[in-house]
């Protein structure tokens, strides 16, 4: 009896052993495969929108607008740039897609003034998982002809920045035809959001400094009313410290009257615009 129960004990743990067996084969052959079923996630590569990007040599870029039509395949991306020299004249745009036709989309500068542009991307795979757009300067060298005196101009790229836009948060909306004036007045309006953003945020700074003047002074009355139960030496070394917290409220100053200029400018521009845009509707009308 008891050499059969053996032999029932072997069986049994053969039974197990061969059905682990075949679960952990099976899993690996599911880990293995498991690309055939569940698509690969790339990382999410998308530059932030209303948010200063420094671009190569010179200036800063924003974008404040990406729109992707879904129905016309195209997107309308709307790009502030500041403090950019040479780039009206000589400044190109580019696009590729990633999951899509692989040659350049099709871009077009649809319209620009002031530093704005708005730029056209065609051809949009409706597959497509990111999009990438390089700002791009034509530089032209001069250099000497290998076979005679003669000098020659050649044309060479520089991409100055590159900025993606992802499927997964890119903001789908019906993308409108629009005339230049209509153009037109749409940069105003940007330009004018834009100068209200720089008015607030120099407002913003000069509260800081404004602050940071009144925590100066009181370090400095403390220091005078303990100057009373200090030694001549002490008060040679709180002096010292004294006038130290005064030349940094002077720079603070100093600041200030540079930011109230700064407003004074940026509200002078606002008013400018909102002129200019009421002239443009006008003449819209007519």
């Amino acid at each position: 009896m008891l050499k059969k129960d053996r032999v029932n004990l072997k069986r049994n743990s053969s039974f197990w052993f061969m059905g682990f067996l075949a679960i952990a084969v099976l899993g690996m052959m599911f880990f293995l495969s498991s690309s055939f079923f569940f698509e690969e996630k790339i990382p999410m590569l998308n530059t932030d929108l209303n948010k200063e990007n420094s671009l190569t040599g010179s200036g800063k870029l924003t974008i404040n607008s990406w729109l992707y039509d879904e129905n016309k395949n195209e997107m309308e991306v709307t790009l502030i740039t500041k403090d950019v020299k040479t780039i009206d004249d000589n400044i190109v745009f580019e696009a590729f897609q990633r999951n899509g036709d692989q040659q350049n989309l099709e871009v077009k500068n649809v319209f620009s003034e002031d530093g704005i542009y708005v730029i056209k991307i065609f051809g949009i795979s409706k597959e497509f998982q990111q999009v990438a757009l390089d700002l791009i300067r034509i530089k032209e060298n001069e250099f000497e002809n290998v076979e005679g005196s003669d000098e020659e101009k050649k044309e060479t790229k520089e991409i100055v920045t590159t900025l993606y836009s992802d499927q997964r948060v890119v903001n789908k909306k019906n993308i409108k035809v629009k005339t230049k004036n209509e153009y037109a007045v749409y940069l105003s309006d940007v330009l004018i959001k834009q100068a209200e953003i720089e008015y607030k945020d120099t407002r913003n700074l000069i509260q800081k400094e404004q602050k940071k003047q009144n925590e100066l002074e009181k370090e400095i009355a403390l220091n005078k009313e303990n100057m009373i139960y200090e030694t001549a030496e002490e008060q040679l070394e709180t002096e010292s410290i004294i006038n130290g917290y005064q030349m940094r409220i002077d720079e603070s100053k100093q600041k200030i009257e540079e930011f109230e200029a700064r407003g004074t400018i940026l509200k002078d521009k606002k008013e400018k615009l909102e002129l200019r845009k009421r002239e443009i509707d006008l003449s819209y009308i007519e």
